[in-house]
């Protein structure tokens, strides 16, 4: 490994061997005049050619620009361990924060394509395990038919933000559960918690209820919510209509209780809230008040309600 200053000319920007995603491409794509504070990552291939290790997105844009021709670089030669240098590509994007799961996978699977190797190296599954992805039995075969899996059939996923271990669950499902449900959460693309929360519900439908996704797309008004539902709003009406069936008495008793509230006029800077799941055995009463005449009259409104028999029927609920 040697430093030098390479012509671009020399460097070839479409050899994608090391290529990753970034997870954020404004803050580069943002500079007008591109400046190489560190010398860029390249392998040696030929005399005169060189692959990129590290340094992709600010070549390209010294390329598109014609800024800069000549490129301080930090030079590995031709013989240099290819999954090795990957390797120590990866470590430097895990500290910059800037690594998407699904882009590692997907370099990985080039690599193990392009060194012609069934299995990543002792390192390389290390890592894996490390980040949270059950390296075990990650063959190349297998990480293809992963990864083919989620791209073509989870685009209800955001698959950029998901995690290693929701990547791995998600692919293990069935393709019939995947096709039910690219149609009955099209263009939700969802992520994190909301994720999660979806496939809660959708999995204990299917294991209490016996209604895989499979059968619920088949219900009228799951239909309905997925062929007339804005896609901003569909999240949230399915997930309402999903959870009446996982918990209909629940659900009834919610709309019991926002009938109850919604008889008495509430200042706005008082709350009665009761228990989500209505297992507390208190109702919580909570209020602000900025002087005393709001504090007396927030006072004076609970006292008038309190002689009501409807407002005694609040407490039914705990």
């Amino acid at each position: 490994m040697n430093f030098q200053t390479i012509s671009i000319d020399h460097i070839d920007l479409q050899d994608s061997l090391f290529f990753i995603e970034n997870k954020n491409l404004t803050k580069v794509e943002s500079i007008e005049v591109p400046e190489l504070f560190n010398p860029v990552w390249l392998q040696k291939k030929t005399a005169n050619s060189f692959r990129i290790i590290d340094g992709f997105l600010i070549l390209n844009i010294i390329f598109k620009e014609k800024k800069i021709t000549q490129v301080p670089s930090r030079i590995f030669e031709q013989d240099a361990d290819v999954e090795s240098l990957w390797l120590f590509r990866v470590k430097k994007r895990i500290s910059e924060d800037n690594l998407p799961p699904i882009s590692l996978l997907q370099s990985l699977s080039t690599l193990l394509e392009t060194v012609d190797k069934n299995e990543p190296s002792k390192d390389i599954q290390s890592l894996l395990r490390n980040l949270g992805f059950p390296a075990k039995g990650l063959d190349r075969s297998r990480l293809s038919l992963t990864l083919n899996t989620l791209i073509k059939k989870c685009q209800f996923c955001d698959l950029s933000a998901l995690t290693y271990k929701e990547l791995y669950s998600i692919s293990r499902r069935n393709h019939s559960e995947l096709n039910a449900f690219g149609v009955l959460l099209s263009g939700c693309r969802l992520k994190g918690n909301k994720l999660q929360s979806m496939l809660q519900i959708l999995d204990e439908l299917a294991k209490g209820y016996q209604l895989p996704p499979q059968e619920l797309i088949k219900k009228d008004a799951i239909r309905q919510i997925i062929e007339k539902t804005p896609t901003h709003l569909k999240y949230k009406t399915l997930k309402t209509y999903l959870s009446m069936l996982r918990w209909p008495v629940l659900e009834t008793t919610r709309k019991q209780w926002q009938q109850s509230v919604k008889k008495f006029t509430i200042p706005q800077k008082l709350d009665i809230s009761t228990d989500p799941m209505f297992e507390s055995d208190c109702l919580e009463f909570i209020f602000k008040a900025s002087n005393i005449t709001e504090f007396r009259e927030i006072l004076s409104v609970l006292n008038s309600y309190s002689s009501l028999n409807d407002f005694d029927r609040l407490f039914d609920f705990v």
